[in-house]
């Protein structure tokens, strides 16, 4: 109706009633919103150097100014929630923003922190591999030595009393084999140059001469 009054689609009598209709439901708006309607002139910029009451005046005429600063104060008022709700969505909008760069931060962490975790693991594993191997050597080092040793002790009893050893394989030191008149190593034979020859039969019966 106010569009139609404003653009002169009605008579002017019709369009004051049209405006005060507008005003009516305004009014019963602005009251379940608990929004004081303000009555006097000043309140209201349409209803220019009017004094005291005018919506409505002392007489309870609702003028036209009323009708034409309530619309005003509607959209005023609706202007500014509108303002309100879009600072809100701007806020939330930030605050939505710096929790998904938070949470993409904290994403990066956990995953570098898994990378970490899992570098360590497998560092783990190799240095637990390399202490295997470590260990197996020192096992088999202990085990050549005393193997070594083992050789060595054998060796060095070989040559224990070297020198009786040596006058009991000589022939002329047997009773038979001298008899026999053999010479050289009897009890045993040389083998090169090692006393680990074939012992001669001679061998077995006599003493040994001194």
């Amino acid at each position: 109706f106010f569009v139609l009054f404003l653009c002169g689609g009605f008579p002017t009598s019709f369009g004051i009633m049209a405006l005060r209709l507008i005003f009516t439901l305004v009014l019963c708006l602005w009251s379940q919103q608990s929004i004081a309607f303000p009555k006097t002139c000043s309140a209201y910029d349409e209803c220019g150097t009017l004094k005291g009451s005018c919506c409505p005046n002392s007489e309870g005429v609702m003028l036209d100014c009323c009708v034409l600063g309530a619309i005003r104060m509607e959209a005023d008022a609706a202007k500014t929630q509108a303002e309100a709700a879009k600072e809100a969505a701007r806020e939330a909008k930030a605050n939505a923003t710096e929790k998904i760069q938070a949470a993409e931060g904290a994403k990066d962490a956990a995953e570098k922190a898994q990378a970490a975790a899992q570098e360590a693991e497998a560092a783990a594993k190799k240095a637990e591999v390399a202490a295997e191997a470590a260990a197996e050597e020192q096992k088999a080092k202990e085990k050549a030595s005393k193997t070594a040793a083992a050789d060595a002790a054998a060796e060095s009893s070989k040559y224990e009393n070297i020198n009786e050893k040596i006058q009991a394989s000589k022939c002329e030191n047997n009773p038979s084999c001298a008899a026999a008149n053999l010479t050289g190593y009897c009890c045993p034979t040389l083998n090169g140059l090692a006393l680990n020859g074939t012992k001669l039969s001679c061998c077995s019966s006599g003493t040994l001469l001194p």
